[in-house]
């Protein structure tokens, strides 16, 4: 995935292996726009070993329609009966074929009715005002600010 992530208690992950770590949580993934491809191959590995691991929800997001990333691969998360799958666009990023949720990723993780405790984990990657916006809410609906894990990408100017 990428070197280092960040929990928002400022501390680093180091290695993404950690997520043998993660093993008996629940886990959700939040990414919006390109930030879905880091985030990508360790949805696969938790999917490949999904025995191991409790609820699993995804919620991406983009700008428009077009600038989805991995299609095929969303429609198959969406297809799984073992996975939450919330993908949105921006307002005004909808076309006549587009069946999903329209709304900024934040708001539509508020509406999802997803909850966190203390046996969840959150990773989130994306734009900087993503992760800025996205972290009160994983706050608000449960999830311990110790195991929230972003990219550093939010703490660079």
């Amino acid at each position: 995935m990428i070197n280092y992530l960040q929990t928002s208690k400022n501390e680093k992950l180091k290695d993404i292996r950690k997520i043998n770590e993660f093993k008996g949580k629940n886990i959700l993934f939040v990414a919006g726009g390109i930030g879905l491809a880091p985030v990508r191959c360790v949805i696969w590995n938790v999917l490949d070993l999904r025995d191991n691991y409790k609820d699993i929800a995804i919620v991406y997001g983009a700008r428009t329609v077009d600038d989805l990333v991995y299609k095929r691969e969303l429609k198959e998360w969406e297809e799984r009966s073992d996975v939450k799958l919330f993908k949105t666009v921006d307002p005004g990023g909808e076309n006549q074929e587009w069946d999903g949720k329209i709304g900024f990723v934040p708001t539509v993780l508020e509406q999802s009715g997803l909850k966190g405790d203390n046996n969840s984990i959150a990773i989130v990657c994306g734009p900087p005002i993503m992760i800025k916006l996205t972290i009160p809410v994983l706050k608000k609906i449960g999830f311990c600010p110790d195991k929230i894990y972003t990219n550093l990408e939010h703490k660079m100017k």
